[in-house]
């Protein structure tokens, strides 16, 4: 019988991840579907940077079609992106910030339906011209998930959470955020997440490990 502690991940995980041998058991149980949306991939122009904040958006492209300049809010988001341009915290406020303070004039916004209009916002009042892009949609599936064993949960996108709200909550089961975004749609629901160092699904491992094994404290996120 596994006694090692369980830490279910809410969104899909590779295949190598769930393989490797941590010292949890590491499993996913994915709560959001994802679509990519039909859009002419020639029309939105390789002369003025792109933007993305979502992974969803970026795996949407291979990395040839991708131009010479390209933000996005993390590494997770960056994954496929040759020479992404990252801010030092991950959030769409301060990947705004990064794009208004590198004096862009217009930039081609990457996104999927549900998208927050933090980033877009902040651009348009700084004056710089927006194209969005409607790159793919999720959906929330309707899962009864067992939690019977799961001794963490850990979610990697804000959608992610609303979907588990709605599925039966969250049981007092201790909660890993990937990044600023989903930390808050997580308070935003009653609970105290614990932030990753990184935005990946390796940093949220290695600090559940460190909270279900050491039971060290959990130090202060660095940015």
């Amino acid at each position: 019988m596994d006694k090692k502690p369980h830490l279910l991940f809410l969104n899909q995980l590779s295949d190598q991840l769930l393989k490797d041998n941590f010292e949890i058991r590491v499993s996913c149980e994915p709560i959001i579907e994802f679509t990519k949306l039909n859009f002419d991939r020639l029309d939105l122009g390789r002369d003025v940077p792109w933007v993305f904040t979502s992974s969803n958006a970026s795996m949407c492209f291979e990395e040839a079609e991708f131009p010479s300049k390209v933000y996005a809010v993390g590494t997770r988001t960056a994954v496929n992106i040759p020479n992404a341009i990252i801010p030092q915290r991950n959030t769409a406020i301060d990947l705004a910030e990064l794009i208004i303070k590198n004096k862009e004039n217009e930039i081609v916004f990457i996104c999927g339906e549900n998208r927050s209009s933090d980033l877009p916002e902040r651009l348009i009042n700084a004056g710089i011209k927006v194209k969005e892009v409607k790159a793919y949609t999720t959906r929330i599936l309707n899962k009864n998930i067992d939690l019977d064993g799961v001794d963490a949960l850990a979610f990697m996108s804000p959608s992610s959470v609303r979907g588990f709200a709605l599925n039966g909550g969250f049981k007092n089961l201790p909660c890993f955020a990937i990044g600023p975004s989903t930390e808050q749609e997580l308070i935003s629901h009653g609970q105290y997440p614990i932030l990753s160092k990184k935005s990946s699904a390796e940093s949220i491992i290695e600090k559940a490990i460190e909270y279900l094994i050491w039971h060290s404290p959990i130090k202060e996120t660095e940015d």
